[in-house]
């Protein structure tokens, strides 16, 4: 199957004081052209680290340490300058954002700020009827608004229009949901999955929000303490879950989640029902089933056989 995105080996450290604090750990994963992806995990987990690592936009700080690839159109995002990313990001690779009232200027109209995020060529026609396109009935208001004239959800809808302008070949949107109230939600994840489809682009959705663990969408990614503990492709998560850890986020096993992860061994292994001495010692590898799963856990098999 063809890639938008193969991430082989990322890992993430935060300096402070010169002292390296690990956020990733030698993560890799491939990003299917044109279909969806979910990154889902607890708060703190690595998840957004992750989104914004791998499209090489932490990387030139001199307070994060990123190695590995990430290789889009066959080129090293973690290599290019900043103008070749810049052009990139322009077009290519898009972002929504969690906070979608930080998307825009307070102090200008929001046509003035959307006006500025695109390139030349857009005139006022051509926005409303992006706008529409996401859902906004009176694009004009919207244009004469200020941000704090809109609602939330609005917002974000206008952030959405300025992320998919372009086109892009990969839309990254990290925690799009997560100021919004429940049926917004899934109008918004409706909305860029609808557009994802008529764009036949790559979409990648990071959410703490296990809502999505039940969503279609063609390939899930689950984060727990800076490594991938499971990617599973083309069915129902809820149903199908291998690592103790996804079954707690699809509510299969309920449980705590209040524990640090362990420092030494499987890092799920203090609230792991599954867990043996082995777990307090060792950190399993990621291992491929039968099915076509990746999952790090050395007993995933006692998820499927009940025991």
């Amino acid at each position: 199957m063809t890639s938008t995105l193969d991430v082989r080996q990322i890992s993430v450290e935060y300096l402070s004081q010169g002292q390296p604090s690990p956020i990733l750990h030698d993560v890799s994963c491939t990003l299917p052209q044109a279909q969806r992806t979910a990154v889902i995990g607890e708060s703190g987990r690595g998840k957004s680290t992750f989104a914004f690592a791998i499209t090489g936009l932490l990387h030139r700080s001199p307070s994060i340490r990123v190695t590995g690839e990430s290789l889009f159109q066959r080129q090293n995002l973690l290599a290019l300058d900043v103008d070749s990313l810049r052009g990139l990001r322009r077009k290519e690779i898009r972002y929504v954002f969690q906070e979608p009232s930080e998307s825009f200027n307070p102090l200008l109209r929001l046509g003035t700020s959307i006006r500025a995020s695109l390139c030349d060529g857009w005139d006022t026609e051509r926005i409303c009827s992006l706008l529409e396109r996401v859902g906004l009935a009176e694009p004009l208001r919207v244009l004469r608004s200020y941000p704090h004239e809109l609602s939330i959800g609005m917002l974000q809808r206008a952030a959405i229009a300025v992320a998919v302008a372009p086109e892009p070949s990969l839309l990254i949107a990290d925690e799009p949901t997560s100021a919004l109230d429940e049926p917004l939600k899934w109008q918004i994840l409706d909305l860029l999955e609808d557009l994802r489809s008529s764009m036949q682009c790559t979409s990648l959705v990071v959410s703490h929000d296990p809502m999505l663990l039940n969503e279609s969408v063609d390939q899930v990614i689950v984060f727990f303490a800076g490594r991938i503990v499971e990617i599973n492709p083309n069915r129902p998560l809820r149903a199908e879950a291998l690592h103790p850890y996804t079954r707690m986020l699809a509510g299969v096993d309920a449980r705590s989640r209040l524990h640090p992860p362990a420092p030494v061994g499987c890092a799920f292994h203090p609230r792991c029902p599954l867990a043996k001495d082995r777990c307090r010692t060792e950190l399993p590898d990621l291992e491929q089933t039968s099915n076509g799963t990746w999952v790090r856990c050395f007993y995933w098999k006692s998820t499927t056989s009940g025991s």
